[in-house]
């Protein structure tokens, strides 16, 4: 769920001297979209910003808020639902677009189109935060892959393979490489009924598969 929080910026020491932070960097991310039932588009992830030089008063309180993923839908024809928003003082990314059963929906990266739709153009990202979702080629039993913070979705292959993710991007916030906010990918209808075995999209970087 979302929750509000508050930052107090502190000051370091530096030779015995408290040396107060004017400036941080930050990584702030969405919530991703939840994928679409019954052969359904993957979740698109949610939107993505970072920089350096975000500027900070000693004493000072950030409000933050962190926004939830958003609910997949498994054996039912009917779209997720978008990702929320998240807020770090003054900077808002744009939760994930949702995933559909039929043409998904929009949003910081944007949500793969599904089987109950013949063809679809891939949903848009928000400019600077995320990318489109792949787009759908044909009424089949696939669904396309969801935008990522680093590249868009991939579209599905006609009664064979469901779309990948976009891929996240990679962060050193932490110390370590870290990927963040890739894509969902694609399902398939896998009952044997499409003749040869089909292959799931797969999801990338946080994205589910």
């Amino acid at each position: 769920c979302s929750s509000d929080l508050g930052g107090i910026i502190s000051a370091g020491a530096r030779d015995g001297i408290e040396t107060p932070p004017t400036s941080v960097e930050y990584l702030v991310v969405a919530g991703g979209g939840g994928g679409g039932g019954a052969f359904g588009g993957g979740g698109g992830a949610g939107g993505l910003l970072t920089a350096t030089g975000y500027a900070v008063t000693l004493g000072s309180t950030i409000t933050v808020t962190i926004g939830a993923g958003g609910a997949g839908v498994y054996n039912s024809i009917a779209d997720g639902t978008n990702g929320s928003n998240t807020v770090f003082g003054n900077i808002t990314t744009i939760g994930g677009g949702a995933g559909g059963s039929g043409s998904g929906q929009t949003g910081g990266s944007g949500g793969g189109p599904g089987r109950f739709v013949t063809s679809a153009s891939g949903n848009a990202g928000t400019a600077g935060q995320g990318n489109s979702s792949g787009a759908h080629t044909s009424d089949d039993c696939t669904g396309s892959g969801g935008g990522g913070a680093g590249s868009a979705g991939s579209a599905n292959t006609a009664s064979i393979a469901g779309g990948h993710g976009g891929a996240g991007i990679i962060s050193y916030i932490t110390g370590s490489a870290v990927a963040y906010a890739g894509g969902g990918g694609g399902g398939i209808r896998n009952d044997g009924t499409q003749g040869s075995p089909q292959q799931p999209g797969l999801g990338t970087a946080g994205g589910g598969d």
